[in-house]
């Protein structure tokens, strides 16, 4: 039972250090003005991307640090421990 709650804060521990990762990519994404400003205003133009090009790029940097956040939980924060 006692490695059990070990194994819990280890988990919470993890979830704050992943949490924190994504939190500064989405952080660098918006200090860097930001990756959907970039691809709207210049990116998508030069490739004469025509398509919903704001949507397009404010999605694309939503999905960036949403994804950086689901990797590092799904492979660091919740990877299963053999308890024994």
């Amino acid at each position: 039972m006692f490695k059990q709650l070990i194994s819990k804060y280890k988990q919470f521990y993890k979830f704050l250090i992943s949490g924190g990762v994504a939190a500064m990519a989405n952080f660098i994404s918006r200090f860097f003005y930001s990756i959907s400003v970039f691809l709207a205003d210049y990116a998508f133009p030069y490739i004469s991307f025509n398509f919903y090009p704001e949507a397009v790029a404010h999605a694309i940097g939503i999905a960036v640090p949403t994804v950086i956040s689901f990797i590092g939980h799904k492979r660091f924060s919740f990877k299963e421990e053999n308890i024994a």
